[in-house]
């Protein structure tokens, strides 16, 4: 529903995306530097596979098992304190973009 002041539009944090080349090995990627204040992380995955993420510290490793999905060809908003995300999968791109709002863009 376009403005629902309780899921406002994602606001993307200008020229702050990063991505990820994903493998089948669990991989941390910060996801927002020192300087960016920034409460929901959008992921979007750029692949034909699923990938599986998990947010925490920069030790921080996800599985197949507990990690949670991300869809393939598809990108969801989560809200997180952490300032890394854990990735893994098959083959594919990760990209990770700070910001504010949940709602679609």
């Amino acid at each position: 529903m376009s403005g629902n002041v309780n899921q406002p539009a994602f606001a993307p944090v200008p020229a702050s995306t990063v991505n990820i080349s994903v493998s089948s090995s669990s991989q941390a990627l910060q996801v927002k530097g020192t300087n960016v204040i920034a409460r929901h992380v959008r992921l979007t995955n750029a692949s034909a596979n699923i990938m599986f993420v998990d947010f925490g510290p920069s030790s921080i490793t996800t599985t197949t098992t507990t990690g949670m999905p991300v869809l393939p060809n598809s990108a969801i908003v989560v809200a997180t304190a952490s300032n890394y995300v854990a990735v893994i999968g098959t083959t594919g791109t990760l990209y990770a973009t700070p910001g504010e709002g949940l709602g679609s863009v």
